[in-house]
């Protein structure tokens, strides 16, 4: 009695595998198409880290204080990681006060996009799935 597992293939599934490609990069699209982008960095000046609010001006301080330590002495460590934490601080404030809403659609349309990503991750899915004999 052999209780060796075989996986394989079933077959090699091409045009299903581009079929699932195409089908999700369309309901992509579609859904993405959707959503609207808008950032508060610059209107409110103000960004959020837990309960404490910061104001812009203070994430660019440290990464001035580096690029002044960094002129004065070239290898100041000291200046190379105030400038790296302030560059963090600025992506972080920008990152976090980004807002993503999902536009007004149909129902319809809505289904549609689900039923393409859905479909093609599927189709991409049962492609490159190995299966057990």
């Amino acid at each position: 009695m052999n209780n060796s597992k075989n996986y394989n293939r079933k077959g090699p599934k091409p045009p299903n595998f581009f079929i699932g490609i195409g089908l999700l990069g369309i309901g992509l699209f579609l859904f993405f198409n959707q959503l609207t982008v808008s950032s508060s960095w610059f209107s409110y000046g103000m960004f959020r880290i837990g309960g404490i609010w910061i104001s812009n001006g203070w994430t660019v301080l440290p990464l001035v204080i580096g690029i002044v330590m960094i002129f004065n002495n070239t290898k100041s460590v000291v200046g190379k990681i105030l400038a790296i934490i302030g560059v963090l601080l600025i992506l972080v404030s920008i990152v976090t006060t980004v807002h993503i809403r999902l536009s007004r659609t149909s129902l319809f349309s809505y289904i549609l996009m689900l039923t393409f990503i859905i479909g093609g991750a599927n189709l991409i899915f049962k492609s490159l799935a190995l299966k057990r004999n």
